[in-house]
């Protein structure tokens, strides 16, 4: 109830960013795609995203194109929790909900969300 703007920028403590981040670009592009409740900023670790889940799944993600911005998003399988923008009110429910919110079913989240910036 604290926040009130449409979308956070969650920084975890120790996460740096490491270069200059289109914010603005991928909240536009979420506004105009309602879809993209989530984007994780890319780390190590999602890099290399696309082949992992095709190697370990059998899956092929694909990226989508995020409104006019130019930019792409690739569906993620899992949620990460390093830095990301995600839109509040799904925050709110996905998160935080006390009945039925990854809280209540899994004490902390790790779970299928949204997209990543390729």
């Amino acid at each position: 109830d604290h926040v009130a703007t449409p979308f956070v920028c969650v920084v975890q403590h120790d996460r740096t960013l490491l270069r200059a981040c289109p914010i603005l670009e991928l909240v536009r592009g979420m506004e105009a795609n309602r879809w993209c409740k989530y984007i994780g900023l890319p780390t190590k670790k999602t890099q290399d995203h696309k082949p992992y889940v095709f190697n370990k799944y059998g899956i092929r993600i694909e990226e989508q194109p995020l409104g006019d911005s130019g930019l792409t998003v690739l569906p993620l399988l899992q949620w990460y929790d390093s830095t990301h923008i995600m839109d509040t009110e799904h925050y709110r429910k996905f998160v935080f909900e006390k009945t039925g919110g990854r809280q209540d079913r899994a004490g902390w989240v790790r779970v299928a969300a949204g997209s990543f910036i390729e």
